[in-house]
């Protein structure tokens, strides 16, 4: 089968829920055939993401389009994107790019449950499930203040548990309202709200 492939290597910060920066693949009509989105913080270690479409009528331009929605109530860092490649071939040539996220076929990317429990008095989890890749997790307050960062590896194809207590966060200090949980992984990025009550 043919495809095309985008990797992009970034960081971002975003105001959270608003803001976003969308990668957008189009054809030489403007046509949008792939798009992924991203929006809260990640302004540590860059993230790689990558889009892979399925080749089947024989694209003869691809247009790469960042667009930045910004609705400027908060001003944050924006982006810094450290590298864009774009390749086209077969599952052969491309290897292992061409095991990403196809347009028709189900992801085997990884997915998450909701957030329980929900409210909380201190410990939450989310059940991260059918992933073989690493997968950053972190915690941010509702001022975008990191709390907990951690990097774990699922086992493919099984629900693998993750737990938090947010009373024990890095700074030392918890307090009651919003905390957010953003999942990433080469393929995909989610962001859960939740919301804790201290006893």
């Amino acid at each position: 089968m043919n495809v095309v492939a985008l990797r992009i290597n970034l960081h971002w910060e975003f105001e959270w829920d608003y803001d976003s920066i969308s990668i957008i693949l189009m054809d030489s009509t403007d046509m949008t055939i792939a798009e992924m989105s991203l929006s809260g913080h990640h302004w540590g270690e860059p993230i790689r993401h990558r889009i892979v479409i399925a080749d089947t009528n024989g694209f003869n331009n691809i247009k790469v389009k960042l667009e930045v929605i910004r609705d400027e109530t908060i001003n944050y860092r924006g982006c810094k994107i450290n590298s864009i490649e774009l390749y086209a071939g077969n599952d052969y040539t491309l290897g292992a790019l061409a095991e990403g996220l196809v347009i028709g076929k189900k992801s085997e990317g990884v997915s998450v449950t909701n957030i329980y429990p929900n409210p909380s008095t201190g410990m939450i989890g989310i059940d991260l499930i059918n992933s073989s890749q690493p997968v950053t997790i972190m915690v941010y307050n509702l001022l975008g203040q990191e709390v907990y960062f951690e990097k774990i590896r699922p086992k493919y194809r099984q629900r693998h548990p993750w737990r938090y207590n947010l009373l024990d966060n890095i700074s030392g200090t918890t307090s009651s309202g919003v905390y957010f949980v953003k999942i990433i992984s080469e393929q995909q990025t989610f962001t859960k709200k939740c919301v804790l009550l201290k006893p």
